[in-house]
């Protein structure tokens, strides 16, 4: 006698898919925030590059990231880094590059 699987809606099938693919939502503390923020700051010409689509620092710039959270005690992968400073963009942006502008102009 074979058992056969229990057949299942195609919701229920969606569902179970959709739900197998949400990732997980990483936690970020204010230190590694600072962490991130201080990458930033030392890498800061390759984010006025960021925009122009010939660059090409985007990848080592993520990977690299993720490199120096981890050297400094922070597990992040490279898409985590990218998504932590793209939400946070407007506040890296301003700290980093008004600095490297008033310094400019001293």
């Amino acid at each position: 006698m074979h058992k056969f699987p229990k057949q299942i809606s195609w919701s229920e099938l969606e569902s179970q898919v959709l739900s197998s693919r949400k990732r997980k939502r990483c936690i970020w503390f204010d230190e590694a925030d600072m962490c991130l923020s201080l990458y930033l700051n030392q890498n800061k010409d390759k984010i006025e590059k960021l925009n122009d689509p010939h660059s090409a620092v985007k990848v080592g710039l993520w990977n690299n990231a993720s490199k120096w959270m981890l050297t400094n005690g922070y597990s992040y992968s490279a898409d985590q880094c990218f998504h932590r400073w793209k939400n946070n963009k407007l506040h890296f942006v301003n700290g980093i590059l008004r600095k490297s502008s008033n310094k400019k102009t001293e």
